[in-house]
């Protein structure tokens, strides 16, 4: 995947720091379809804080994190079959009769991708899986 980041902002409050942070990973099955996933990240009351781990202490964040993780199919993403009405029809007709089983292949592909990609972060963050 190649990512992207789109937009970085963070905030001073009183409660503490806020950061907002969209990244978008693109990456090709083939010359027609690419996986994407959008990643949105809010990150609110982030506060400075002294932890102590195995008698060590050290710097750390202590905050609230909210993530939305979108992930689709963009297909013709180069739009070479986008030119015209009836190159668009042909696109339809292409992705609906002629490699329908394929794209829901590459669907089910994305999807498990997305799913593990969702697990790590959950394991990095030390949350519950599920």
């Amino acid at each position: 995947y190649t990512l992207d980041e789109k937009e970085y902002f963070e905030k001073q409050e009183a409660g503490g720091k806020s950061i907002m942070i969209k990244w978008l990973a693109k990456k090709d099955a083939n010359d027609y379809i690419r996986f994407v996933i959008e990643m949105d990240f809010l990150i609110i009351g982030v506060e400075d804080v002294e932890i102590e781990q195995d008698g060590l202490k050290s710097k750390a964040n202590k905050g609230e994190i909210e993530m939305k993780i979108n992930a689709y199919l963009l297909k013709d993403y180069e739009d070479n079959w986008s030119k015209n009405a009836f190159m668009t029809f042909l696109r339809e007709t292409y992705d609906k009769f002629i490699i329908r089983a394929r794209i829901e292949s590459y669907e089910d592909d994305l999807y498990s991708e997305t799913y593990k990609f969702v697990n790590e972060i959950k394991a990095f963050l030390e949350l519950h899986r599920f």
